[in-house]
């Protein structure tokens, strides 16, 4: 647990004598009237002045440090201390005597180290900044040059305020951007549907539902792109790209434990395990397709399990839990997970083959990016089990060797497109399209039913 949780996991679990509030004393009874002026102003700034904000307050710290340390410099000048006190100085700037750590019992020594630690899992720039502040802290106990530092001290308390309000609103800012960034919204759309196929009137209780489809699914492309290091997610940049893996990997947990946390509010225990039991499936296809990295040995039973682990089960769990609040009998139930999960193994194998041959800016995100993120899918395994060539012998040392070149991509795509990769994918898409409209013969004809099978034919002929 990072120094910036822990604080939070403390001040959340009102452990106040060892959290915020035990930093903040000192800036507030400090009885220099620059300290507290200075917190307050490092809170508004940060979390209020946006980017601009910030980097005020940063230069600001470090003309403080700069100023701090010139005077320190100085100071040791003018004493020139013997070999052995200048060792002794170094070794209380440290922190270090006799080869033991200690803090030195300074207010402001005290909060510029923990500060060092707290603003470190912030900001990756943080960290040598405020290792300078923490010296700089602990230089006044050798030197005896209390103003600066206790300045120095009360900025940084105010960073570490501002960074628990700023690490609550970037969760919010980027859940709030990838929640945000467009997307069909079939999930969260299967449930509804599904829950009015067998007569729920609606209602706010398919409404909170539907979200938590559309949480774990976002969750997961979060966190795919973490993993594939993808840089573009629907046309824009990904979380991962505009904020990198940390907050990234947070900003994702944060919507899987939103989730969990409705479905238990919801109560029904079917509806739970639906949702859980999609989730490991979802975490057991990453890891399956992880195996078969690019790996031109995969077999089709082998890609199917992946896709219908990573895909289709969520698809069925929505539509699965849109049959449970209905009320209705097993035989609908199961019916319309049947249609879920058909319609999900449709809906990938059409995504995987439009990465071989969809305008980039429609789909919204790089043509053969499968391919660079070493994803062997259908397309591509249908034409490597083929008859053996030369050229499909190339095509597998090709995939064997590492990151392409994106003259390789192109190569390996007109070799799946010609050799029937794509007219083939679809034509399996197709077969389990045709299996999940089967599923809705039992239901009647209804405004629901024709969407449910409207959605059929839109992901077959779906272009993004």
């Amino acid at each position: 647990m990072s120094g910036l949780d822990l604080l939070l996991f403390r001040v959340i679990n009102r452990d106040l004598s060892n959290g915020v509030f035990d930093l903040l004393m000192p800036a507030v009874t400090d009885p220099d009237p620059f300290v507290l002026p200075f917190a307050l102003v490092g809170i508004g700034l940060v979390v209020w002045g946006g980017r601009k904000g910030r980097l005020v307050v940063v230069m600001a710290l470090l003309l403080l440090l700069a100023s701090n340390a010139v005077s320190e410099l100085f100071k040791l000048w003018i004493q020139r201390p013997r070999p052995c006190q200048a060792l002794e100085a170094v070794r209380v700037l440290v922190g270090c005597s006799g080869g033991s750590f200690s803090f030195p019992s300074s207010h402001a020594a005290n909060i510029t180290a923990q500060a060092a630690l707290f603003a470190s899992s912030y900001r990756p720039w943080a960290l040598p900044l405020f290792l300078v502040a923490a010296v700089v802290g602990y230089s006044r106990v050798y030197v005896g040059v209390h103003y600066p530092a206790d300045v120095v001290g009360g900025v940084v308390v105010g960073l570490i305020c501002a960074a628990i309000f700023i690490r609550l609103r970037l969760e919010s800012e980027v859940t709030t951007y990838c929640l945000g960034g467009g997307g069909k919204r079939v999930r969260p759309a299967l449930l509804l549907l599904s829950a009015r196929v067998c007569g729920y009137d609606g209602g706010e209780r398919g409404v909170d539902l539907a979200v938590v489809a559309e949480f774990m699914h976002v969750a997961t492309l979060i966190h795919d792109d973490i993993i594939d290091n993808a840089q573009k997610r629907r046309g824009q940049p990904s979380a991962n790209a505009r904020w990198g893996p940390h907050v990234s990997v947070l900003a994702g947990d944060f919507l899987y434990s939103h989730s969990i946390q409705r479905l238990v509010s919801d109560g029904d225990f079917r509806i739970l395990k639906a949702f859980a039991d999609a989730t490991v499936a979802m975490t057991e296809g990453e890891i399956l397709e992880l195996r078969w990295h690019r790996n031109p040995d995969i077999l089709y039973q082998d890609y199917l399990t992946v896709i219908t682990y990573k895909t289709a089960a969520l698809f069925s769990a929505s539509c699965r839990s849109g049959a449970l609040i209905a009320g209705v009998d097993e035989t609908r139930v199961e019916a319309l997970t049947e249609y879920g999960l058909n319609l999900g193994i449709g809906f990938q194998l059409v995504d995987d083959a439009l990465d071989f041959t969809a305008n980039e800016e429609i789909l919204g995100k790089p043509v053969g990016n499968d391919l660079l993120e070493g994803k062997v899918t259908y397309p591509l395994i249908y034409v490597l089990h083929q008859h053996r060539s030369p050229e499909q012998d190339e095509i597998r040392r090709l995939l064997c060797n590492g990151q392409l070149q994106q003259a390789e991509v192109e190569r390996i795509r007109r070799y799946v497109t010609e050799g029937g990769g794509v007219r083939a994918a679809v034509e399996e898409a197709r077969n389990h399209l045709r299996k999940a409209r089967e599923q809705l013969v039992s239901f009647p004809e209804t405004t629901a039913r024709r969407s449910l099978e409207m959605l059929v034919d839109f992901i077959a002929e779906r272009e993004w």
